[in-house]
């Protein structure tokens, strides 16, 4: 093999490693809290979004505003199934 087959092999190879301890790590932070992966995702998000609009920098319609907490209440207490589906209508 020459040096250059080599070079991309061990790059590809270590992108997958990469990826996988991050996936990994996001399992295993999910798991110690009692959350699936897709809830601990989306509680994140919900609570960098309150984080955000409570320090003013996002701003934002309060009636939209609430009509998302709303939403996104429904897809943590759902199974899941229709969560994107709800997330597009949303938007």
């Amino acid at each position: 093999m020459n040096l250059k087959v080599r070079n991309q092999i061990m790059n590809s190879v270590y992108s997958k490693y990469v990826l996988m301890r991050v996936q990994m790590k996001l399992s295993y932070e999910a798991y110690m809290i009692n959350f699936t992966v897709s809830e601990l995702w989306l509680r994140t998000i919900i609570s960098s979004f309150k984080f955000l609009r409570d320090s003013g920098q996002i701003l934002v319609n309060k009636k939209k505003s609430l009509e998302s907490e709303f939403i996104y209440q429904e897809v943590l207490n759902n199974s899941y199934n229709a969560c994107f589906k709800m997330l597009l209508d949303f938007n």
